[in-house]
């Protein structure tokens, strides 16, 4: 069975330390507890009825009824707000949601609320709690996995209006209000012969909780609504994006290839007159010309393969790849910052598309140029050595602005480009080269701790040397 914490936002995950201590409000923290540290309050409240029968005050009943109200919801919102909240800090099964959102909040919120009950020996007034446990179990579940505090505040209000039913006369008959103070309250109220008034404020008093907790519930849920649907359009829109970026390098791509392939036919027409002086001119100086053309037309030939042709590959050593990247990165280096060399000796050769690897080596060091830019004393190292399967280790890392922790996951996808560096042409483009070269590249950063990009080819051995193609 997969059991994992449940997925909620970095504005309520952030409180995910302290909101693990649930389990311990629910326990250290629930009525038995609570009802005893606030006996004195709750003497109080009894005195203020007896105060008022004698005064025959009906304000100081209905101060008194306020104060029982405030206590009793102190009581028991831990109970039901750690219910509430356990479920998004364990490590619960995914499926079926409502292990996590109805049965563990009900049966821990109702498991103590009855012990705490039958430890008082006080008669079971189970109604008005079961009203707020239902509802609850209804709309916060969902507010929590958006946000912690306005949840709060609904179960607050929720506690508040349905307490205030236990004190309504008119409702002491459906089960409403059982235990001594909620009975002296209203026998007081009868004495006073104010039980219409007690019935009037009880009941305004709810409605007023009760629309309000409803009014929050309602606000906090079309909020999360219009956030999802901003949400959905942004990832749609960056979505088409990528599209638009692809269609448009696909097209540059394609251009770009047409142009290359051009350039054969005039390299085939130098080809054919190098050789047509090599042959009609007898010097000896013009001989060796002819065949540094040669050779510089022949390279030239194989770069266009391979930048055509993605399957082309052929042999070359780590010191001609080195060489080949450090003459192209060497004059972009700025006077902040400054590039190391670290080649270690004896690497295997490897088998690769020449053009490509090197594009793609550029590009990272592109990147950490970039990165090292904004600060003063930031160097780049290069590193070359061999793994332990006998491939060739490469490494690139930079001491510059390194990479957001939330950034780190995107890093590969299509054009991403984090803040503060070079976009190039993305590690989409890197990973894509090496992966197709056989290779596997690793990527580590921290933000102002620099990022380490690694890169791992499989060496080429002795005996399939010079098979490449």
């Amino acid at each position: 069975m997969n059991l994992k914490f449940p997925s909620i936002p970095p504005s309520v995950d952030r409180f995910r330390p302290y909101l693990l201590s649930a389990p311990v409000i629910l326990l250290l923290v629930s009525p038995p507890w609570l009802n005893h540290a606030l006996q004195p309050q709750f003497n109080l409240v009894e005195d203020l009825v007896e105060k008022s029968i004698l005064s025959g005050d009906s304000g100081r009943l209905i101060w008194a009824a306020a104060i029982f109200v405030f206590l009793r919801t102190l009581v028991i919102m831990p109970c039901f707000w750690s219910a509430f909240v356990l479920g998004m800090t364990l490590p619960l099964p995914e499926k079926p949601s409502w292990l996590r959102e109805a049965v563990l909040p009900a049966a821990a919120a109702g498991v103590v609320y009855v012990l705490a009950g039958a430890h008082s020996g006080a008669p079971w007034n189970y109604l008005a709690p079961m009203f707020v446990l239902a509802i609850g179990l209804i709309f916060l579940p969902g507010l929590l996995r958006h946000n912690i505090f306005l949840p709060t505040l609904v179960l607050l209000q929720l506690c508040l209006a349905f307490f205030w039913l236990d004190l309504a006369p008119a409702l002491s008959a459906p089960g409403f209000g059982r235990g001594d103070l909620p009975d002296a309250m209203r026998m007081a109220g009868i004495f006073l012969q104010d039980k219409q008034v007690l019935n009037m404020v009880s009941i305004s008093l709810f409605l007023s909780f009760f629309i309000s907790a409803a009014a929050v519930a309602g606000l906090t849920a079309l909020n999360i609504n219009r956030m999802a649907v901003l949400r959905e359009t942004e990832r749609r829109e960056m979505e088409m994006e990528r599209l638009r970026m692809q269609a448009a390098e696909a097209q540059v791509q394609k251009e770009m290839l047409s142009l290359v392939h051009d350039l054969k036919t005039p390299l085939m027409t130098i080809q054919g007159l190098n050789s047509l002086v090599a042959m009609k001119v007898a010097d000896v100086k013009i001989h060796e010309y002819t065949h540094r053309i040669t050779q510089g037309v022949d390279r030239l030939n194989d770069m266009i393969s391979e930048m055509l042709y993605d399957e082309m590959r052929k042999d070359v050593t780590v010191d001609q790849l080195i060489d080949y990247v450090r003459a192209h990165v060497a004059v972009r280096i700025t006077t902040r910052g400054k590039i190391k060399f670290d080649i270690a000796p004896d690497l295997p050769p490897l088998r690769i598309n020449f053009i490509r690897v090197v594009r793609a080596l550029i590009n990272l060091i592109e990147n950490a140029i970039a990165a090292i830019n904004a600060k003063d004393g930031g160097v780049i190292q290069i590193r070359a050595g061999r793994d332990a399967a006998g491939g060739v280790v490469l490494v690139v890392a930079d001491n510059g602005a390194g990479i957001d922790p939330d950034e780190l996951e995107h890093v590969w996808e299509y054009g991403f480009s984090g803040s503060g560096r070079s976009s190039g042409l993305g590690l989409d483009f890197v990973r894509r080269v090496v992966e197709n070269n056989g290779g596997r590249i690793e990527l580590i950063g921290a933000p102002d701790r620099g990022t380490v990009v690694t890169i791992i080819f499989p060496g080429v051995k002795d005996d399939d040397q010079d098979s490449g193609h």
